[in-house]
């Protein structure tokens, strides 16, 4: 489905008050329509569905939704789900994608929608990537589906600076579990693979591919690394961007009740010894913010 980007394009270098929600977003809850639902995996789905436009509706790369999946009180829950990626569809409509794996009874309810069938969402919930204005390199690890969060900020730097050098590392266990390469190299990006088992790309795990890239990627102009994926993953990608003054933002996975900061379900541990909620004061942080050794113990 080939749609108009749709993201909005305002960035900061500087990173917002973490104790309220940007007064220039605001939230909603309204009824989204299935598109269209397919797997791209044995495990894994794209939903595309169609949500009412609304000027004020901002939808950044790394914010998420909260949605209902399924029509009764079992589950109860909506379950918290990043953007994939936004586009136009006409006038008054906006499509927003988002990418996961059945894991669970929510996954697996969703699984099974067909298209019409009607989405009750709340959002866009949490903080996005920040995209400095003097961007340069761009350097990303996805790890497992750390993809679904990265492919929306890959689209928006590479429709707002054509031309820009965004290289991406997508690790899995194997090749089944990668993801998006195509599209991604379609827009642009240079897209580099490893595999735990060697079946695709280089044998071992993302963080082996920011190692071999870190001296090189520090000596070029305002390099930034974003990351997502398992928490393991992330602590070592701050390991290496520490060891090299390379400024990095990572998305966070919790589980979440609420979305909003109320239910305190997905607390992190902060370095400043005070803690993180990571559906409100994230779910992108500066990699520094964190007490990743803590926050092990907590998620």
């Amino acid at each position: 489905m080939k749609t108009e980007s749709s993201w909005n394009s305002s960035s900061s270098a500087n990173r917002p008050d973490a104790t309220s929600k940007s007064l220039e977003t605001r939230i909603f809850q309204f009824t989204g329509e299935v598109v269209e639902n397919r797997l791209v995996s044995s495990s894994t789905h794209r939903i595309d569905l169609s949500i009412p436009h609304r000027d004020s509706l901002r939808v950044k790369p790394g914010e998420f939704f909260m949605i209902r999946t399924g029509p009764f009180l079992d589950p109860l829950l909506r379950r918290p789900f990043s953007v994939h990626s936004m586009g136009r569809l006409g006038a008054r409509v906006e499509r927003l994608s988002i990418l996961f794996r059945v894991v669970g009874q929510g996954t697996q309810l969703m699984a099974t929608w067909r298209k019409g069938q009607p989405v009750d969402m709340v959002g866009p919930l949490g903080r996005g990537y920040r995209i400095p204005e003097d961007l340069g390199t761009v350097a990303m690890v996805a790890g497992g589906l750390g993809i679904a969060s990265l492919f929306g900020l890959a689209q928006s730097i590479l429709q707002r600076k054509k031309g820009a050098d965004v290289r991406i590392c997508i690790g899995g266990n194997s090749k089944t579990d990668i993801l998006m390469k195509p599209e991604l190299e379609s827009m642009g990006a240079k897209v580099n693979v490893t595999t735990e088992d060697g079946s695709i790309g280089m044998r071992g795990v993302a963080t082996d591919w920011l190692e071999a890239e870190s001296l090189q990627l520090a000596s070029e102009r305002d390099t930034v690394v974003y990351a997502c994926g398992p928490l393991g993953m992330l602590a070592k990608v701050n390991t290496v961007t520490e060891r090299f003054s390379i400024p990095c933002q990572v998305s966070l996975e919790a589980r979440m009740a609420c979305g909003v900061g109320s239910c305190l379900g997905c607390a992190v541990k902060a370095r400043d010894q005070g803690y993180h909620m990571v559906c409100k004061d994230g779910p992108v942080f500066d990699a520094d913010e964190i007490d990743w050794e803590r926050t092990k113990r907590l998620i």
